[in-house]
């Protein structure tokens, strides 16, 4: 992880390189050049900065040279590692000028190639007219051992014709570079999943009292024995009125206990059937996966939905620092979706507004959540949102992930300044909390049912606009009011980063201010 001190130290030290190579030579070529091997970036333009200012009105074609070699190795550390598409439209324009004026060098004509490609054709935008001339005269196998050796170092893959025939080029040659891939998408679930995920929330009732035909069959007998037992003195010759007499109270006594008799054998019935239903639950809980592959599916998901991510925001994964780079690793923050069964779903700012037939009203929730073994949550629905964090701003993405599909329902971007920033928290949101900021889900209470319960424990960050980004990480179970069960994710150290970085940053610019 790199922290601001670290950072400022690496600023620092290539001062120190900087001032080390002008000590020793006057030659901002050489020494630009030297800075970008080392992958300092800004260091290094500032060195073909300066050719260009200082030696612009010398003449001589080893002047002009230098100075088209200067426009090249700029415009290369303008892109500083990064695919064109990364860039921001200020670096691809100063990038352009860069090449065009270096237009005689194989390095810029590939370099023109792959912004036209990645930049501009990506996104179906116009070509401008001088770049893309430029770009038709490239071709990889013009470019010399150290300016290939250039490319395959500090460039990325990109989409296009221009990085495949670069790729074939370093075939030829016999030098490994990275393939372009798709961006990254999640793949189709196995049927182990598919079929694991669903077993795992499959409800298992509490275990019932083994089923008891005693009572029934006692009772029984004991209505056989009280019809019989009048009838027993005929055979010793009493008079039939006191038979009579005395058989009306034991059969009142017989049918009643034949009644309840068949309330117990019912009972014992209705036993039976719990205990069938109990052990079938059990068979079928038996074959659902472990928490540990749960979690293993979930922390794969992540790695996948945070590359998803980076490409929407166009950003680089990696932590570089400086402008445009990652000052921390995406952070990534899990909670429970909220999304709701038949309804259609629109993006709305932050939150989501609920449409369909019945006017918004809250309808069956889509996710299940249980308990497992360890006291965590798991869910088949979640809601993730990640957070890079660059030198300048804030980028979201946030989605809900159908767990045992692997499918995304929803995805959203949204990007701010630090300033932006109002707070950071684990919010408790109150059982009174008003219906529009309600996440409702499926709870696994332990009586072979689903309640409907709250999430009301959530991270989130509130925005000066008002808007709040926000995933819900916990409740308070029904049978546990006075503790906190949490969703199986690492939430509350993603909390402890983001709020040191944000607050880091804000501070830097209020002192800076």
């Amino acid at each position: 992880m790199r922290l601001d001190g670290e950072q400022h130290g690496l600023i620092q030290n290539a001062d120190q390189i900087v001032n080390a190579f002008y000590a020793e030579t006057r030659d901002w070529l050489k020494t630009g050049l030297r800075l970008l091997h080392e992958g300092l970036y800004r260091e290094a333009r500032n060195c073909f900065d300066d050719l260009l200012v200082k030696e612009a009105h010398d003449d001589g074609a080893i002047a002009s040279e230098r100075r088209m070699r200067a426009h090249a190795y700029a415009a290369l550390a303008i892109l500083a590692g990064r695919r064109p598409s990364y860039r921001s439209p200020d670096e691809v324009h100063a990038v352009v000028n860069h090449v065009v004026n270096a237009r005689a060098v194989a390095l810029a004509t590939v370099i023109a190639a792959l912004v036209r490609d990645d930049y501009f054709g990506s996104d179906g935008m116009t070509v401008p007219s001088r770049l893309d001339s430029l770009s038709r005269t490239a071709d990889p196998r013009r470019l010399s051992r150290s300016e290939f050796a250039l490319l395959a170092t500090h460039t990325r893959p990109c989409r296009g014709p221009a990085w495949a025939a670069f790729a074939a080029e370093a075939d030829r040659r016999g030098v490994w570079v990275d393939r372009y891939e798709e961006p990254a998408t999640l793949p189709v679930a196995s049927p182990e999943r598919q079929i694991g995920v669903p077993l795992y929330f499959y409800p298992m009732p509490r275990k019932p009292l083994p089923p008891n035909s005693t009572p029934a069959a006692v009772r029984a007998g004991a209505g056989v024995l009280a019809l019989v037992t009048p009838f027993v003195g005929v055979l010793d010759g009493v008079a039939w009125h006191i038979q009579l007499a005395i058989a009306g109270p034991f059969v009142v006594a017989a049918v009643l206990l034949f009644f309840f008799s068949v309330t117990a054998y019912r009972d014992f019935q209705t036993d039976r059937v719990r205990q069938r239903e109990w052990e079938e639950a059990k068979a079928q809980t038996a074959r659902r996966p472990s928490d540990r592959q749960m979690d293993t599916w979930l922390e794969d998901d992540v790695v996948r939905i945070a590359e998803i991510a980076a490409r929407r925001h166009r950003l680089d994964k990696s932590v570089t620092g400086g402008r445009g780079g990652l000052i921390v690793e995406p952070q990534t923050a899990v909670g429970v979706s909220n999304l709701r069964r038949g309804e259609l779903i629109e993006r709305v700012g932050a939150g989501y507004r609920q449409l369909g037939r019945d006017g918004g009203r809250a309808r069956t929730p889509l996710a299940k959540v249980r308990t497992g073994s360890d006291g965590k949550l798991r869910s088949d629905h979640y809601r993730i949102m990640v957070i890079f964090l660059t030198e300048q701003r804030v980028a979201v993405f946030e989605c809900d992930l159908d767990f045992a599909r692997r499918v995304l329902l929803t995805e959203s971007t949204q990007t701010f300044h630090y300033d932006d920033v109002v707070s950071i928290s684990s919010r408790t949101v109150s059982e009174g909390a008003k219906a529009s900021d309600e996440v409702r889900i499926r709870f696994d209470d332990g009586s072979g049912n689903y309640a409907t319960i709250s999430v009301n424990h959530r991270f989130a960050m509130s925005l000066v606009s008002g808007e709040r980004v926000e995933v819900g990480v916990g409740i308070s179970g029904p049978a546990q009011r006075r503790s906190k069960l949490a969703v199986a994710w690492e939430n509350a150290r993603v909390e402890r980063v983001v709020q040191r970085m944000v607050w880091s940053r804000k501070e830097r610019r209020a002192e800076a201010a």
